[in-house]
């Protein structure tokens, strides 16, 4: 039987007790901006594109982009 790659560092993590303090950090997105919009006004937060607002976010609060969505229209 062949064990792979993945298998021999789990087997590794787990028999050396380190499996469970990797399962319990938090994952971190991969892209982060800053709200930066010029008029002053607070960033409109949808739950979906032209969807209810759900918050407003200041300038200067950072966010991770978890998705980008597109409307109808193929806009971000």
């Amino acid at each position: 039987m062949k064990i792979s790659l993945f298998q021999k560092v789990l087997f590794l993590l787990s028999t050396t007790g380190l499996l469970g303090i990797l399962t319990l950090l938090p994952v971190k997105a991969e892209i982060v901006c800053q709200v930066t919009d010029p008029t002053g006004t607070r960033l409109n937060l949808r739950d979906h594109p032209n969807g209810r607002v759900i918050n407003a976010l200041k300038n200067s609060r950072q966010v991770d982009i978890l998705e980008i969505a597109y409307d109808s229209q193929n806009r971000p």
